[in-house]
C-alpha cells in the first residue's frame, strides 16, 4: 500500500471538508479519482456500486436535468454527492457539489460552455467514516451539440407492418440523422388536420397523404415533407396438407380453414368466406376451388382433391396456398348399414306421413337411409325392396342391401326392415253443429230427419261410419238408420239427445265426436169451435159463456192445457182479457157479440177460433 493510498484511506469527512479549502478543485477530484480506481480494499468496493450514467451532450446554453441520467448509487450506502470540473452549479443547492438524493439540475458555467465539454462526478458516501471502506465514484461526460442541418426527406413511402402499423422515426424522415436522436421532434398531420399519436401510422391512414414537420431542441428551424401509406402485406396461410379416410368429410369447413387460429370465417357463398382477425388492416376475402382425381386401385387412394387457396384483403393483396388432401379407401367390412324402421332401432313410418318415395312408391332412402359412408368412390350401394301387405293401409318392406367394393370385388349385405303402419284414428274437419228439431204435425215426436255426417274424413285406410243417439234424461238408445250413405233419425220424443258417430278404419283405429239433438213442439194447436151460441141472461142480469163450452173438438199433437174466451167488444165494461169465461149484460141484449176461444197446448203454443153469441134475455118482468 503506498503512501497516497493510505493517505486518502484515512481522511475523515472533517479533513475532505478542511482540504478543500487549500487544494484547488480539480487537483482534489483528480487526487479522488486516482483514489478511487488504484484497486485498493476490492471488498469495500464491491460493496458500492456508483452509477453516474452514460456519457450525452447537450445544446448550448442547455442545462443537464440529472434525472435523465438514471445516475444511481446501490450497495452499503444510497447516497453521495456530485461534483463537476467545470465552473457550472448544482440546483438547488447553488453549489459545486451537491448531494446526489437532492440534485435535480446542473447548470453549465461560462468556462464550461468555452471549452465545449465537462465532466460530472457521482462520488458515493464513505460507509464507514476512517473505517477500511472508502468512496466509490463515476463519471459522466457531457460535450456540446452544435445544431444540425435539418433537410427532410421527400415524398417518402411509408408501407405499414404486419400488425398494420409503423412507427415513425426520424431515420425515416432526414438522411444521417445526428445523435442524440432523441433531441429531434417529429409532428404528423393527416389529411383531415389531425395531429397523429405517438407517431404510429395505422390502416386508418391508408392511401393518405401526411404531412410531417421535423424539429430539433438545438434550433428553432423546422423541415417538412409528406408520407403516402400504403399496405403492401398480404395475408398469410396456415396451409397444411391432409390425409384422411373416405368416411370423414372433406369439406373446407370439415377439414379446417388455412387460417390463423383465433380469425373467424364467415361463409357468404358455397366456396366463399369473408375472414375477419387475420389481416390486422382489415377483414379478408377467402375462396378455393378443387380439383378432384380419383386413382387407379393400385394405390390404396379413394380419391385426391388438390384445394387451391386465394385470400384477398381489404387493400387488394393477394396470396395464394395450395394443399392436397389425401383420401384413403375403406372396406365392405367397414360399411354402415341404415337402421331397423320397425319401432325398435327407428319409429316406424305412419300411412298418414307424406314422405319421399322412390320409383316403386316405397320409402326414400333420403326417409329411411342408406349405408355409410356415401362419398367413396370405390363403393356402390344397392338394393331390392319384397313388399308385405298389413292392415288398411300399412304395409312392411324388406329392403335387400347390397354394398359392394369395386377395387376389390368384395361385397357385404344387410336386410333392412321397413314398417308403415296406419297407426293414427280417422280425422274429419269438425263434427256437425247442434241441431234443433220440430216434432211432426200429429204426433209428439219427431218425424224421420235427415243428420249431417262430419265432413273432410281423412285416413290412410278405409274407415266405416256408425251412429247412436242417447237420450240425456234415461238410458234409452234410438236407432239410427242408414241409407245411401244418409243418416236418419225418428221418432224421438221431447227432450235433449247426444249424437254421436264414431269412425272406425281397417287397422282398428277408432275416432268419435257428438252433437245435440233438442226435439222441440213448434206446432200450434187446431181449434176447432162453435161458429154460432147464444147466451141467456140471468136474472141478475148477467148471462156466462165458459170457453170449454165454445170447444167443438180442438187437438193439438202434444195435448192441450189450457182453454181460454175473451170478447172482442163489450157493452158492459167487463173488459177484454182472456180467462175461463166471458160474461154479458143487458145492454148487450139481442146483440151479436164475437168471442174469441184461445187453445195453448203444454209448450206454450196457441191457436184461435172464433165464435159469434147471441145475447137473450127470456126471463119475464
Amino acid at each position: 500500500m503506498n503512501l497516497l493510498t493510505t493517505f486518502l484511506t484515512s481522511l475523515s469527512s472533517a479533513y475532505i471538508a478542511l482540504w478543500d479549502r487549500f487544494v484547488c478543485l480539480d487537483f482534489r477530484l483528480l487526487i479522488l479519482i486516482v483514489a478511487f480506481n488504484v484497486g485498493i480494499n476490492q471488498d469495500s468496493f464491491s460493496q458500492i456500486m456508483v452509477f453516474a450514467g452514460n456519457d450525452t451532450s447537450i445544446c448550448s446554453n442547455g442545462s443537464i436535468d440529472i434525472e435523465s441520467l438514471d445516475a444511481t448509487i446501490t450497495g452499503v450506502v444510497s447516497d453521495g454527492n456530485w461534483f463537476t470540473t467545470g465552473d457550472g452549479i448544482f440546483l438547488p443547492s447553488g453549489n459545486s457539489m451537491s448531494t446526489f438524493s437532492t440534485t435535480t439540475e446542473y447548470i453549465p458555467g461560462i468556462q464550461d460552455q468555452a471549452n465545449g465539454l465537462f465532466n460530472l462526478i457521482l462520488v458515493s458516501d464513505d460507509p464507514d467514516g476512517i473505517g477500511p471502506m472508502i468512496e466509490v465514484s463515476d463519471i459522466v461526460g457531457v460535450t456540446y451539440q452544435n445544431a444540425p442541418a435539418l433537410a427532410c426527406n421527400s415524398s417518402i413511402n411509408v408501407t405499414l407492418d404486419i400488425q398494420c402499423e409503423q412507427l415513425v422515426t426520424i431515420d425515416l424522415l432526414v438522411s444521417n440523422p445526428a445523435e442524440p436522436k432523441e433531441r429531434y421532434t417529429i409532428e404528423l398531420m393527416d389529411e383531415n388536420g389531425e395531429v397523429i399519436t405517438d407517431n404510429l401510422l395505422n390502416g386508418d391512414h391508408i392511401g393518405q397523404t401526411i404531412i410531417y414537420t421535423v424539429g430539433h431542441d438545438c434550433t428553432e428551424i423546422t423541415c417538412w415533407g409528406t408520407l403516402s401509406v400504403s399496405d403492401n402485406y398480404a395475408p398469410v396461410f396456415s396451409c397444411l396438407d391432409r390425409q384422411i379416410v373416405c368416411d370423414e368429410g372433406n369439406s373446407a369447413d370439415e377439414i379446417g380453414l388455412p387460417i390463423p387460429q383465433g380469425a373467424i370465417a364467415i361463409a357468404v357463398g358455397f366456396n366463399d368466406y369473408i375472414v375477419s382477425g387475420w389481416d390486422a388492416c382489415g377483414d379478408v376475402t377467402l375462396n378455393f376451388t378443387d380439383v378432384e382425381t380419383i386413382p387407379s386401385c393400385n394405390t390404396p387412394l379413394d380419391k385426391i382433391i388438390n384445394r387451391t387457396w386465394i385470400a384477398t384483403d381489404a387493400n387488394n393483396n393477394t396470396s395464394f396456398c395450395s394443399q392436397s388432401i389425401l383420401i384413403e379407401r375403406i372396406t365392405v367390412d367397414e360399411v354402415v348399414f341404415p337402421p331397423h324402421h320397425d319401432g325398435n332401432d327407428e319409429p316406424t313410418l305412419d300411412c298418414d306421413q307424406i314422405y319421399e318415395t322412390d320409383e316403386d312408391g316405397n320409402p326414400s332412402t333420403n326417409v329411411t337411409g342408406s349405408p355409410t359412408p356415401s362419398s367413396c368412390n370405390h363403393l356402390d350401394f344397392i338394393y331390392a325392396d319384397t313388399v308385405i301387405p298389413l292392415c288398411g293401409g300399412g304395409y312392411k318392406v324388406l329392403r335387400a342391401w347390397e354394398a359392394i367394393d369395386w377395387c376389390l370385388a368384395e361385397t357385404a349385405t344387410m336386410n333392412q326392415i321397413i314398417k308403415i303402419e296406419d297407426t293414427n284414428v280417422p280425422v274429419f274437419d269438425s263434427c256437425v253443429e247442434d241441431i234443433t228439431i220440430s216434432t211432426s204435425v200429429y204426433d209428439c215426436e219427431s218425424d224421420n230427419t235427415f243428420l249431417e255426417v262430419p265432413s273432410n274424413i281423412m285416413d290412410c285406410s278405409s274407415y266405416t261410419i256408425s251412429a247412436l243417439v242417447q237420450s240425456q234424461s234415461t238410458t234409452i238408445i234410438y236407432p239410427v238408420t242408414e241409407s245411401q250413405g244418409q243418416w236418419y233419425v225418428d221418432n224421438l220424443p221431447l227432450g235433449s239427445y247426444t249424437l254421436t258417430y264414431s269412425f272406425t278404419d281397417a287397422c282398428e283405429n277408432t275416432s268419435s265426436c257428438s252433437s245435440i239433438i233438442t226435439i222441440v213442439d213448434l206446432v200450434e194447436p187446431y181449434p176447432v169451435c162453435d161458429e154460432f151460441t147464444s147466451v141467456s141472461l140471468t136474472s141478475t142480469g148477467i148471462g156466462r159463456v165458459y170457453a170449454t163450452s165454445l170447444d167443438d173438438g180442438s187437438s193439438d199433437n202434444c195435448g192441450i192445457i189450457s182453454y181460454e174466451v175473451a170478447k172482442m167488444s163489450d157493452e158492459c165494461g167487463f173488459g177484454f182479457e182472456f180467462g175461463d169465461f166471458v160474461d154479458f149484460c143487458c145492454e148487450e141484449v139481442n146483440d151479436t157479440i164475437l168471442v174469441s176461444m184461445r187453445v195453448t197446448d203444454a209448450t206454450g203454443n196457441s191457436n184461435f177460433c172464433m165464435v159469434s153469441v147471441i145475447i137473450e134475455d127470456k126471463i119475464a118482468p
